[in-house]
């Protein structure tokens, strides 16, 4: 529908032309009525599923599992993770410097899950300007003029992996991130917190800036889960 919608565009601006120029009397192609567009999002992975792609990962691809690693324990957009450098990783205090979406840099503590990872790819004793990511499975120089092509490598490597596995389009690397946010969510819920309490908690992990602002993005990848209701009922069927 984008596309249809973006060429009438097209053919309606060389009609105004014709139009303008009294070519025509009426430019016909404003009457076509705009069709409505439902944009694919990327659907958070079950559980279940989660489990799947780590196991089909090891065996096919392993270095994809670390960089998948990146996206559910940082939380970082891919577009992020390919803007790391060795230099952004500090393994004395454990802390992480990421140019985001949002802001010019920031930082964030390395969680212990993400640790094992950064330990294994042993880069202590490498140049600072090194890419933490890179098509040879390792730290290194990656001379590509756009961002969007790495960003892309790591993408086409996944869409291999979710053909194999069966996933339709709605699912991409960033259904890693809504997964993973979203287990977070049902899992503080488990804990006993509150909505509020544990949006609070949430703010600084995922960098949302308000509670409405997280509160929109979890009912929009429609992963966090309302509590058991059964008590509210008063229906026996």
């Amino acid at each position: 529908n984008t596309s249809i919608d973006n060429t009438k565009r097209v053919i309606s601006a060389l009609f105004t032309e014709l139009k303008n120029k009294r070519l025509i009397e009426y430019n016909f192609i404003k009457d076509i009525p705009k069709l409505k567009s439902k944009p694919v999002k990327n659907r958070p992975f079950s559980s279940a599923q989660i489990i799947t792609i780590r196991e089909y990962l090891k065996k096919n691809d392993p270095y994809l599992i670390d960089f998948i690693s990146f996206i559910i324990y940082p939380l970082l957009r891919p577009r992020e993770i390919i803007r790391l450098k060795v230099r952004d990783l500090n393994t004395k205090d454990w802390v992480m410097g990421v140019e985001t979406k949002t802001e010019d840099y920031s930082y964030s503590r390395i969680i212990d899950k993400i640790k094992p990872i950064i330990n294994r790819m042993d880069i202590d004793n490498m140049p600072g300007d090194y890419d933490l990511f890179t098509p040879e499975g390792k730290p290194g120089v990656w001379e590509a003029s756009k961002e969007s092509y790495k960003v892309g490598t790591f993408s086409r490597r996944f869409k291999k992996v979710k053909r194999k596995l069966g996933f339709g389009d709605e699912y991409g690397l960033y259904s890693f991130r809504h997964t993973a946010i979203g287990d977070l969510y049902n899992s503080l819920q488990a804990s006993g917190m509150g909505e509020r309490e544990i949006l609070v908690k949430l703010m600084p992990i995922t960098g949302h800036h308000s509670e409405s602002g997280i509160r929109n993005y979890l009912r929009e990848i429609k992963s966090a889960l309302p509590p058991d209701h059964s008590e509210i009922y008063t229906i026996n069927f």
